[in-house]
């Protein structure tokens, strides 16, 4: 019987398993998760795609998201009077998504809500501003 080639075994393992037997053999200590490190760099990058198409497209991403984070202690101040501290939001609105690392209900997310909503109109109406869009 003959031993698999190395491509062969290496296909079978995922990404992730890839990148820490690739590290191993290396002999570089990993001191960051592989798959943490890596979906970062492609967290950061779409994002930063996402912002650059926008703000070509007339979207004003950065002074939205400016404008909003100049009023953070107001912001701060109105949250603390219509906050429940009992309540306890369900886990996946706490937990990373769509690029957001503390979830959905992270104050980016809020500051970042009106300039993603009229990026994303721009992705279904081919040809139209995001302003004919809405």
């Amino acid at each position: 019987m003959r031993a698999p080639d190395a491509g062969t075994v290496a296909n079978k393992r995922t990404s992730k398993e890839n990148v820490v037997v690739l590290a191993k053999e290396a002999g570089i200590k990993l001191e960051v998760k592989p798959w943490d490190f890596l979906s970062n760099i492609a967290k950061d990058a779409a994002r930063g795609w996402f912002v650059k198409r926008a703000e070509e497209r007339g979207i004003q991403w950065s002074q939205s998201v400016a404008g909003f984070g100049a009023r953070q202690g107001e912001l701060d101040g109105l949250f603390q009077q219509i906050t429940d501290p009992n309540l306890r939001y369900p886990e996946y609105y706490t937990l990373p998504f769509h690029g957001y690392d503390q979830g959905n209900l992270s104050w980016l997310a809020a500051h970042e809500l009106e300039a993603a909503t009229q990026s994303m109109c721009l992705g279904y109406y081919d040809g139209l501003s995001w302003q004919d869009a809405q």
